[in-house]
């Protein structure tokens, strides 16, 4: 089970957004960000990556709805779409296995980054944009620590 933990912990944190948002495109955003989590979860070779291919839409909502939504700082509307272009382009690197994977994985250090700005700063993250941030950060880390303990443990011995 090890790091999938962090997959449960997204889904919990999603399903409780689910239940406070009222914005419909939040709930559809959760709603795939869970499914696509759930995907994940599944011991096999080919849900994993429908899961991750899945992952693809609730990103490209989240990079419409960043500019689409109201009540939403510029400044706050500029790091939810880095945020969510950051992971798009990291899955995308990751699932072709093209060359600078590597750099987009070390790159989701500034996702991560971004969502500890809004949480510090919490009256200026809504509980609309808190679930689907926090989801797809728990996503981030995930990627980062399994890299950096795949690193880790190649160059062990050098």
């Amino acid at each position: 089970m090890g790091l999938k933990i962090i997959f449960l912990l997204c889904i919990v944190v999603g399903l409780f957004s689910l239940t406070v948002t009222n914005r419909r495109s939040v709930r559809i955003v959760l709603s795939f960000l869970i499914l696509s989590n759930v995907l994940f979860l599944i011991s096999s070779t080919i849900w994993p990556l429908i899961g991750k291919l899945i992952f693809f839409i609730p990103l490209l909502q989240i990079m419409i709805y960043s500019f689409q939504a109201t009540g939403i700082l510029n400044f706050h509307r500029w790091l939810i779409f880095l945020s969510a272009f950051i992971i798009l382009l990291k899955t995308l690197f990751m699932l072709q296995h093209w060359p600078g994977a590597n750099l987009m994985l070390m790159l989701t250090i500034i996702q991560i980054a971004f969502y500890s700005f809004l949480v510090i700063n919490p009256k200026k993250l809504s509980k609309h944009e808190f679930g689907f941030m926090t989801v797809i950060t728990g996503n981030s880390v995930y990627s980062f620590i399994q890299w950096l303990s795949i690193y880790l443990l190649v160059h062990k011995g050098n």
